[in-house]
């Protein structure tokens, strides 16, 4: 982990999609029947 940006948790300028924690498992649960998320201690 290089922590750059981590006042922005991580979401670097150049990315083009943001999720947090409820869109992200939103999206995967449209592939994946089980869909778990975890996060560090920064999320």
């Amino acid at each position: 982990m290089r922590l750059s940006y981590l006042d922005k948790l991580g979401n670097t300028p150049g990315h083009i999609q943001h999720f947090n924690k409820k869109t992200l498992k939103k999206l995967l649960e449209k592939y994946f029947k089980e869909v778990e998320i975890e996060t560090s201690t920064y999320g």
